[in-house]
């Protein structure tokens, strides 16, 4: 059975009271520690001298945005030097192909000059790579 009395507005009560000011405070504490999101360390390929940085500290970057590069100069000489060796590599295999007798001696001098031209390709492959090591770009976006 329901209570009629206390659900009608005719049995509503007034009620008075004071008010007062008064001042609450909270305090909340925690430990951690405060990381960055995204955090990436990078290093020029190469080795050199740095010649220009595209970026200020704190600075927002995207990924792929060059932030310094180094000096070319001595990467640049060395590639050139890879890539005339390998020609030369690859001019005394030619030779030795078209001077092949089919002995022994021949077939074993075609195979120690393709030796070096993979040999000399590498030390080209090297020194291309060093090259595009001259610039650092950023991995990721970030500030």
């Amino acid at each position: 059975m329901r209570d009629s009395a206390a659900t009608s507005p005719a049995s509503a009560t007034t009620k008075s009271v004071t008010a007062s000011l008064t001042t609450l405070s909270k305090s909340v504490s925690a430990s951690g520690t405060a990381a960055p999101t995204v955090r990436q360390d990078v290093s020029f390929a190469a080795s050199g001298t740095v010649t220009s940085i595209a970026v200020a500290a704190g600075q927002k970057v995207t990924a792929g945005q060059t932030l310094a590069t180094i000096d070319t100069l001595t990467l640049n000489a060395n590639l050139l030097a890879a890539k005339a060796t390998l020609a030369t590599a690859k001019a005394k295999l030619a030779d030795s192909k078209d001077a092949d007798d089919g002995t022994t001696a021949a077939t074993a001098q075609i195979a120690s000059n393709a030796a070096q031209v993979a040999v000399d390709q590498s030390a080209v492959d090297t020194a291309t790579t060093a090259m595009s090591g001259a610039t650092l770009t950023a991995p990721v976006a970030g500030c």
